[in-house]
């Protein structure tokens, strides 16, 4: 499709069984295709600008040149890595170099007298903006998204230019970095998020901020809308806000007037005072809905804007956290979203599957955005599946006193609450440093600045940010949100509250468990968790608990010459369970919403005194080769909303099956049976997704398994097995050893290749396996499962690991 075609692409979720379209109004055309509704947002172009780029990475002279003979440049897409870092240990500056990143487009004659601008979701680290040889911009952070203005510079009926130097070095007056020495994980390089082209009038809606101001008997939203006249001369226009629910259907409009002079701003704010029947929003009821803005003058509308929002209000008290008036226990795990390979630079399918395996996968109802904004599409996917976020400024305990480090923390802190504001799912804003601060008056001016942005830019949400247990008491708390990191030992966990509603933002334990550990000691780890959360649940002033961390990842911490795997966290780097913890958070998640699940705590391959069960049912029945050894209710951990089961098994252990069967109501709900692992025979694949895009930077996870005679996964089989992969690129490693009987790896689609991606596996000793992934056309207007891409829906549902 070409990259001319001036369409932004709103997709609704219609069920299969209404079978006539919507019509939302005389300026929208809907067409009924495939159970959705397509509906063309014009005349914005919000068009995909990620596809197509030129790289180099080398700190070229004249990068920014028109004419530069970039031939033989890399073709890439975006997100991307300026280098593919090894697996498991690698030299920590490797990803630190100046590269150049050049695309060659052309313009729509319809564009002229437009208003024309690049979206960078993320350059890491610091990005110089050039068209056609004129410098436009430069931004420092690699986490927050910035608008480059391309109008002044575009060329009509010629090939433009846009370059980008991106320096990837280390730099102290950037945060999170500046402190002597940087322990807490790693930035990594490139353009790392996707990257847009907004054609607009210049009468046009530069921002909308949408707050529900009632929620009952009805809903009421107000909206806040800047608008801005680039014309020459002054404007009379009318604005319009209208709210949609998620068929499509107008539930609530409002408009009013407005006089612009030449180059003026001002902000509207309108209110849609009565939405009848409100549904909304919850983690447990992820209800949406799509607001829309839109500015037009005596001629027609000149721009529109569209978001999803939900209807909802968050409000803390001494028992914690209320989700429209409820009590809500907060049941977390902090996220690093680096992915081994590929660093920081994750397309939208991984990140939103990141946020599938957090709600799913591990049962939780919030993430921690550790330590800086989360890329703009994993945040809508917690919106959709209602997942809680605590949403934080980069940093990692320090705070720098220069005044360019503060200035440039204050103003990412500013873009990341503007860009982020809309999102139901953000509960409060990190705006303290992670666990900086040891001297808290040293700071008090800076502080001043970030707290004073939420209460400018956001009150209906609270400043906060997590501090250090073991050095907070009595220290300046200017956040009405206590946020503590507390590994406190499990005989003192937690600590104690201070007055202020109290949420642990870290806790768990610094040993390290990798995949391949011990079975005795990935059930020790397993329990701690348990033992932790057990702790939370008892205390009812306290809001609940965020866990450190759901992810292994790769990280300086460790004071070594190398960057390697911090392993002490739930799922190993290539999100896959490491045996059991995972399994005890994910039992705690309520069985009447989101299904009844057990899991037997064990490999089955020896005898052992206690057998450990899951589940989130009142009973629990274990059958070792078809014979019952007893059914029983949870007994263990009994704060937790779903204590463990403990079975006593004496001379019951043989080797064979071992079955766990749940029951509610006296009725079985789940059932899990396990064999005893023989050796390995056969390989497996099994990858995330049967297609993926072909855009280029689009991939998915495959994983490869040693199986038994059975089918049953060898848990300690570590043997080198070899990996091929042809009409796609491979990212992984090969030959690479198994770890925990299994492995994992990256294909992606490549540059006019329309695939299918085919990929074999193989080991001495073993069978081999072989596996195709589609490789669908890409659609240059859109980005890859974008906000409005609702796609996502029938390719990204939650698939559990085998295990």
């Amino acid at each position: 499709m070409s990259e001319k075609r001036l369409a932004t692409r709103l997709w609704f979720w219609i069920p299969a069984r209404i079978s006539t379209c919507i019509v939302f109004s005389l300026l929208f055309v809907s067409i009924f295709t495939h159970a959705q509704v397509v509906v063309q947002i014009a005349p914005r172009v919000e068009q995909n600008f990620s596809t197509r780029w030129l790289y180099t990475p080398k700190n070229i002279t004249g990068g920014e040149t028109p004419d530069l003979a970039d031939s033989a440049f890399d073709h890439v897409s975006v997100p991307h890595a300026n280098i593919i870092t090894p697996g498991e240990t690698f030299d920590p500056d490797i990803f630190r170099f100046v590269s150049w990143y050049r695309k060659h487009f052309r313009v729509d004659d319809s564009w002229k007298d437009k208003l024309v601008t690049a979206r960078f979701q993320g350059v890491m680290t610091v990005a110089d903006v050039y068209l056609n040889g004129k410098h436009l911009a430069q931004h420092k952070g690699g986490y927050t998204s910035f608008d480059v203005d391309l109008t002044p510079s575009l060329r009509f009926g010629a090939d433009n230019v846009i370059a980008v130097r991106v320096d990837s070095r280390e730099r102290k007056d950037v945060p999170p970095e500046g402190a002597p020495k940087f322990y807490g994980f790693f930035g990594f390089g490139g353009i790392q998020r996707d990257v847009q082209l907004i054609v607009r009038d210049k009468l046009h809606i530069e921002r909308a901020y949408y707050v529900t101001n009632r929620i009952q008997p009805d809903a009421a939203v107000t909206a806040t809308l800047t608008v801005r006249n680039d014309r020459p001369l002054p404007a009379q226009a009318a604005v319009r806000f209208q709210i949609l629910d998620e068929r499509g259907k107008e539930v609530g409009s409002a408009t009013s007037n407005v006089n612009l002079n030449a180059g003026e701003a001002k902000d509207v704010r309108i209110e849609v005072s009565s939405i009848i029947d409100p549904k909304l929003w919850d983690p447990d009821h992820p209800n949406r809905y799509v607001a829309i803005a839109e500015i037009s003058d005596g001629v027609g509308t000149k721009d529109r804007d569209a978001t999803w929002i939900g209807l909802r209000q968050f409000d803390w008290n001494d028992g914690g956290l209320l989700v429209n008036g409820h009590p809500l226990k907060i049941r977390g795990m902090n996220r690093h979203q680096t992915q081994t390979f590929i660093g920081g630079a994750v397309p939208n399918r991984l990140q939103r599957r990141d946020a599938l395996i957090l709600k799913y996968g591990l049962g939780l109802n919030m993430v921690r955005s550790s330590h800086y904004p989360p890329d703009p599409e994993f945040l809508d996917e917690c919106d959709r599946i209602g997942l809680l976020v605590m949403d934080e400024f980069p940093d990692w305990q320090y705070v720098g006193q220069t005044s360019d480090w503060q200035q440039n923390a204050i103003d990412m802190a500013h873009d990341m609450i503007l860009r982020d504001r809309n999102h139901p799912s953000i509960i409060v804003w990190g705006v303290h440093a992670n666990e900086g601060s040891v001297k808290e008056n040293d700071d008090r001016a800076f502080y001043a600045q970030t707290y004073g942005l939420v209460r400018d830019l956001d009150p209906t949400r609270r400043p906060a940010g997590a501090r250090d247990s073991s050095g907070w008491h009595g220290k300046l708390v200017p956040e009405e949100v206590l946020t503590v990191n507390d590994y406190s030992p499990l005989d003192h966990f937690p600590q104690p509250r201070t007055g202020h509603p109290w949420l642990i933002t870290e806790y768990g334990d610094a040993e390290q468990f990798p995949v391949w550990s011990g079975e005795g000691d990935l059930l020790r780890f397993a329990l701690r968790w348990a033992q932790q959360m057990n702790s939370i649940y008892a205390l009812p002033d306290l809001a609940g608990g965020v866990g450190w961390a759901a992810f292994d990842y790769a990280s300086p911490e460790f004071n070594t010459p190398w960057a390697v795997t911090a392993y002490h966290n739930v799922d190993d780097v290539y999100r896959l369970p490491k045996a059991f913890a995972g399994y005890v958070l994910e039992s705690q998640k309520d069985p009447d919403l989101y299904g009844a699940t057990v899991h037997i705590l064990s490999y089955w391959r020896r005898s052992t005194p206690d057998l450990w069960v899951a589940s989130n049912a009142e009973e629990v029945e274990v059958r070792v080769n078809g014979k019952s050894i007893g059914r029983q209710r949870s007994s263990e951990y009994t704060s937790l909303p779903h204590p463990l089961f403990k079975f006593a098994l004496g001379d019951a252990f043989q080797e064979g099956t071992v079955e766990a069967i749940a029951y509610r109501h006296g009725e079985v709900a789940a059932r899990e049976q396990m064999r005893t692992p023989e050796d390995a025979r056969t390989l497996q694949i099994v990858p995330d997704d049967s297609a993926i895009i072909g855009d280029a930077a689009d991939l998915t996870k495959v994983v490869v398994y040693a199986v038994d005679v059975n089918g049953t996964i060898a848990p300690y089989e570590d043997r080198r097995i070899n990996i091929d992969v042809r009409n796609g690129r491979l990212l992984g490693m090969s030959p690479v050893h198994l770890e925990g009987g299994r492995i994992a790896f990256y294909v992606q689609s490549r540059e006019g290749e329309p695939g299918p991606i085919e990929l074999r596996v193989s080991a001495d000793g073993l069978t081999s396996a072989e596996q195709s992934i589609v490789v669908q056309p890409a659609v240059d207007t859109d980005l890859p499962f974008g906000p409005f891409d609702l796609q996502r829906d029938q390719d990204l549902k939650f698939r559990a690991y085998r295990r």
